[in-house]
């Protein structure tokens, strides 16, 4: 299984200068590496071009995350990678493909400007239950606690809409969960054999 995401992208300033902004907040072996904000420890290093490290904390503790740079003629090519996932990664694809992509907006808006986005560190809230994409939208596929026992879904029950919200694809329902926290109050619609069935509950 190959349990890894890469990204490559360009920042129009020198190898030099990006190494050292990588390097900003390391202490000896262990780095707090700009967009994952976890602290994470030197497994390799090649100075000035590439290193490997291992997470040290949550989120994805014990992965491995490698990022080499190559000089290119308008700054500096950066490949970005992240593995090791184990089982994890097949159960949660598409939820770590969605921090996947924030954590490399956001390291490419650090390397770039010097801002951190934060965007990888918005809280997650849970409806409660894992879902799979059909034609129809979002699938019900199995229920494990929170508003969804209590609304009553069942595997199955393709969702319509959360909040108000029309969701279609797991990634607009993932987004809704991290506007909406822990403790708030929140609509669901869904449709179960012919009817659109409705309720509120506590996320």
């Amino acid at each position: 299984m190959d349990d890894r995401f890469e990204a490559t992208f360009l920042v129009d300033h020198p190898t030099e200068q990006v190494w050292q902004a990588l390097r900003e907040g390391a202490q000896g072996t262990r780095w707090m590496l700009p967009a994952f904000e976890s602290p994470s420890d030197v497994v390799e290093m090649d100075e000035g071009r590439y290193v490997r490290l291992k997470k040290a904390a949550e989120p994805c503790a014990g992965t491995e995350i490698a990022i080499t740079l190559e000089a290119a003629a308008s700054g500096t090519t950066v490949t970005v990678v992240q593995s090791g996932f184990g089982t994890l990664f097949e159960e949660m694809l598409n939820t770590l493909a969605i921090g996947w992509s924030h954590i490399v907006a956001d390291l490419a808006l650090y390397l770039q400007t010097g801002a951190r986005g934060g965007r990888h560190l918005a809280p997650w809230a849970s409806l409660g239950c894992g879902v799979r994409e059909v034609r129809a939208g979002l699938e019900v596929d199995k229920v494990f606690g929170g508003l969804a026992a209590d609304a009553g879904l069942e595997p199955g029950d393709l969702l319509l809409a959360v909040g108000g919200a029309p969701v279609v694809v797991e990634r607009e329902l993932q987004t809704l969960m991290r506007v909406f926290g822990s403790g708030d109050k929140v609509d669901v619609t869904w449709a179960r054999a012919g009817q659109v069935l409705r309720a509120t509950g506590v996320l």
